[in-house]
């Protein structure tokens, strides 16, 4: 009767509460030994256990960061921010994040091989403060784009520029290079230089892109080389209004990117003596100088020093450490660059080396980028052609007749023993991948929690199904419990008794397959097992357990209560 249903609703309360406390009281049993256990590594000077430490925390990041998505169904997807923190804000300091590797950032599909190492540009610095890198005024650009007489978006158009230059005469055919965001941040959209950008993109004035919802983005695009090449020869024909528009934001450029921080004099007065006695005055020419005195004078150090608190990253680099990554390199070149009088910004991205893409079965080009392959360069505006990258990281290339990364080593230099090696790029940097410390408390409490509730999902189950340590009725009015839950998700009043003529007429309408000799015999065993203490046994309990395996894989969804109603009175 209806008591006896209360009094089976009860009993699954109890054991769920008595499943709570279990879990509670294992975790505080298992804390206890865990904290003698630690307690004399907790003597440890921090300094001895910051290495091992950074070790636990990247692995741990790692696996939530590859497999919370997995056991989600893809709700719990946790992006990462690469190069050192680059990314997020342009800060050439590493503190307060992680590192983390072996996880994939972004997935290329090209459809021609690339001949060269392609750059995939998020972050883009245009000023220095001294500690970061800031972002492009785009307020500014907006107001000088006024001037332009650009037909739609400005901002589009002139990201869209070196594209549509090098597609004016028709002669060179675009290639097509799909970007699939997979943990890489979701503040940017990843591109290639020479890219076409449609109107659902957003530019930070002439800076980054921003984030878009969709996972997958398809450029067209030139290859450096092509468009040098292309854009070389417009030089000699009449311009056209593109190009009156090119020529418009290489002033922009010049005005806005060649402001040199304050504090470096002696680094200016190399420069201009350089300038003057080499007579240097082309763009390749002056990288080639600055990518030698760097690679000459500072050393490739994965894990070089960081600059104390307050105390600018790139003099600290040129002038105390003399050791550095991608980040300190890169940013170093952009300084001495516009020592030079060129325009010049700091990048942080992606780069994708030629000897990463394998042939598919439909002739495409695949790469995985994973967060070794983040890393930053400078890129200069050469006048007629725009921005084009600058590797200054000691070991990697950017020529396209050249290796993708330098295969012989290099000259023997002041105390530089590691670069990058071929196939690795900017491997061994820590400018790898950085994670926020904050997103590693997310990704163990949600990891935590994730274990906590499978526990308790297995413990009730094992309650659901009798598999307790009570008694033969006890477990079969527990599996019965079930069943009638089964039957309420199913559309049964929850207050319908379970002697009563409808709950009967609900159980054949909604498992037909069910024998009447069965049905009757789940009710036998469920009075039975209410009222007749001690008469179950482990038979019985098998029994209901198979019969709420039939239940529950060939049961109807939800019935209606007039279809009850109707059941019942036939």
């Amino acid at each position: 009767d209806t008591e006896n249903y209360r009094q089976n609703l009860c009993r699954h309360y109890n054991i769920q509460k008595s499943a709570a406390l279990a879990v509670g009281g294992l975790c505080l049993a298992l804390a206890l030994p865990c904290w003698w256990l630690l307690r004399p590594a907790l003597g440890v000077p921090l300094g001895w256990l910051q290495p091992a430490a950074q070790r636990v925390e990247s692995a741990a990041l790692s696996t939530a960061i590859t497999w919370l998505p997995r056991v989600s169904g893809g709700r719990l997807n946790i992006q990462v921010e690469a190069a050192a923190g680059g990314v997020a804000d342009g800060a050439l300091n590493q503190g307060g994040g992680i590192q983390v590797s072996g996880v994939t950032d972004l997935a290329l599909t090209a459809s021609d091989k690339p001949e060269e190492t392609v750059y995939l540009r998020g972050f883009i610095g245009g000023s220095y403060d001294g500690t970061t890198w800031q972002a492009p005024d785009a307020d500014a650009f907006d107001s000088a784009a006024m001037n332009w007489k650009t037909e739609d978006n400005a901002r589009l158009t002139i990201a869209s520029l070196p594209f549509l230059r090098t597609a004016y005469d028709g002669t060179a055919q675009p290639q097509t290079l799909t970007v699939e965001r997979i943990h890489a941040d979701t503040q940017y959209t990843y591109a290639p230089y020479n890219a076409y950008w449609g109107d659902y993109y957003t530019i930070q004035g002439d800076g980054a892109a921003a984030g878009q919802t969709a996972q997958d983005d398809v450029f067209l695009y030139y290859p450096r080389d092509t468009a040098q090449t292309q854009l070389e020869a417009r030089a000699d024909a009449d311009p056209s209004v593109l190009d009156r528009m090119e020529a418009s934001y290489a002033a922009y450029a010049a005005s806005r990117y060649t402001a040199v921080p304050d504090g470096y004099d002696e680094l200016q007065t190399l420069c201009d003596e350089a300038k003057k006695d080499q007579k240097l005055t082309e763009a390749a020419d002056i990288g080639d100088y600055i990518r030698a005195y760097l690679n000459t004078n500072y050393q490739y150090n994965a894990s070089a020093p960081q600059p104390p608190e307050g105390a600018d990253p790139i003099r600290y680099f040129l002038t105390e450490s003399k050791q550095g990554y991608s980040v300190q390199f890169a940013s170093a070149a952009v300084v001495m660059f516009r020592m030079f009088g060129l325009p010049a910004r700091y990048v942080v991205g992606y780069a994708a080396p030629q000897s990463l893409f394998t042939q598919q079965e439909n002739g495409s080009w695949h790469a995985i980028l994973q967060d070794d392959n983040a890393h930053a360069w400078a890129e200069v505006y050469i006048s007629g052609q725009g921005w084009t990258p600058m590797e200054m990281t000691p070991g990697v290339l950017v020529s396209a007749q050249q290796a993708d990364l330098r295969t012989d080593p290099l000259p023997e230099t002041q105390g530089q023993d590691t670069a990058p090696a071929a196939g690795e790029s900017s491997a061994n940097e820590p400018a790898t991948t950085i994670v926020p410390r904050s997103r590693l408390v997310l990704a163990a409490l949600l990891g935590g929690c994730l274990l906590a509730a499978a526990v308790l999902l297995v413990l009730a189950r094992r309650h659901a199904m009798g598999y307790g340590r009570g008694s033969c009725n006890a477990r079969v009015l527990a599996v019965f419990g079930s069943i009638y839950r089964l039957l309420v998700r199913r559309g049964l009043p929850p207050d319908t008794p379970s002697d009563a003529p409808e709950f009967a007429a609900f159980l054949q309408s909604c498992v037909p397959t069910l024998e009447p000799q069965d049905a009757e015999a789940l009710l036998a065993l469920a009075q039975a097992a209410q009222f007749g203490a001690g008469t179950m046994t482990e038979q019985d309990t098998d029994k209901m357990r198979k019969l709420y395996q039939v239940i529950k894989h060939t049961g109807k969804r939800k019935q209606s209560q007039k279809s009850v109603e109707k059941q019942s009175q036939e």
